[in-house]
């Protein structure tokens, strides 16, 4: 039996600069705390900001080696590269033009928005789960089993939480930014977004 699922249309959210998460999904999320149960809140990408830009010029910090743009890594505080692995310290001025303080990360991680919904739900136990945000795997495997087991109120996560776990007490899924696996290239983009949130 498939879930309901429920579409918001970010454009009419009217929400504050830089929070994702609307106000519909917020009211859903503390009702579940309330009642006991845990939600889920899935964002597929890891990292705080899959961008980090300066606001003087523009320049958005890439990859020495390979080109892609670094993401943002606030818990390790440093840039990261996706594609091939490279990291760098976080740039106190730009690249590009040397202005001091106005580099800014850019769009939401799972990072990023764990830190939105420990502002939103102060009280609740919340969880943040990304691959690399564990040194090992057994590390993760007792994280999950501790949320299997009721520790966490809120679950935020990337794919890594998205499949193959039973989280009994788990009854809502708010996917941010959903329509992020349609970009690229990819012919079978829709897809995968469809199996990765069924």
């Amino acid at each position: 039996v498939m879930p309901t699922m429920k579409t918001i249309d970010m454009r009419d959210a009217k929400l504050p600069a830089n929070r994702w998460v609307s106000e519909v999904l917020k009211s859903e999320v503390q009702k579940r705390i309330d009642a006991g149960e845990q939600a889920m809140l899935f964002i597929n990408r890891r990292g705080y900001a899959p961008i980090t830009l300066c606001r003087a010029c523009g320049h958005q910090v890439g990859c020495d080696d390979c080109d892609a743009r670094m993401v943002e890594h606030r818990f390790q505080n440093r840039l990261v590269c996706h594609q091939c692995g490279e990291t760098k310290e976080m740039p106190t001025k730009c690249p590009s033009c040397d202005a001091e303080g106005r580099m800014a990360p850019v769009g939401p991680g799972v990072e990023r928005l764990g830190e939105e919904a420990a502002e939103l739900f102060p009280d609740a136990r919340i969880a943040t789960l990304s691959s690399d945000m564990y040194g090992s795997a057994r590390a993760l495997k007792a994280e999950i089993e501790a949320i299997a087991a009721g520790g966490a109120d809120i679950v935020i996560g990337t794919q890594l939480v998205a499949k193959g776990h039973n989280f009994p007490n788990l009854t809502l899924v708010g996917v941010i930014d959903a329509d992020l696996g349609l970009q690229g290239s990819d012919l079978r983009a829709a897809e995968r977004t469809f199996q990765l949130m069924r």
